[in-house]
């Protein structure tokens, strides 16, 4: 397995963020104006993409919670090019800190912080085996 994939531990690879996580993240970082990868059972704000989102504008602040699976570091490189945009997004990750992606796009670039324990998140059958970690591309980490 390469180092840069991060693996879900289920068959199924999108966990749907708690809502009370969100609603503090929301108010800490928000307004979101845009979920750039939700189903509609699943989207935390308003405006969503369900579909091509890796491919469509993104708003000023975005909520992001990718599938976890082989496709994660897509969404972690858009995010990090929408930085130089001038935009921020907030992700709800897999903590894989070891990941060639973590050193390059988050560790030292971005403020993040990891999730004690295993989430228990909405769709995904149960709670996660892996912890998770919230990165808000845009904003540099603190000194």
């Amino acid at each position: 397995m390469s180092a840069n994939v991060a693996v879900s531990v289920s068959a199924f690879d999108e966990w749907a963020a708690p809502q009370n996580y969100f609603d503090v993240i929301d108010e800490r970082y928000g307004p979101f104006l845009l979920d750039v990868c939700a189903t509609p059972q699943n989207a935390k704000c308003e405006r969503f993409y369900t579909k091509d989102g890796l491919a469509k504008p993104w708003s000023a602040n975005n909520w992001m919670n990718p599938p976890y699976g082989c496709d994660v570091g897509s969404w972690i490189k858009r995010a990090f090019d929408e930085t130089k945009n001038g935009n921020t997004t907030v992700a709800l990750l897999p903590a894989r800190i070891d990941a060639r992606l973590f050193q390059e796009y988050i560790c030292g670039k971005q403020e993040f912080y990891l999730l004690g324990g295993c989430t228990e998140f909405g769709g995904g059958g149960s709670r996660s085996r892996f912890s998770a970690m919230l990165v808000i591309f845009g904003r540099p980490p603190r000194t």
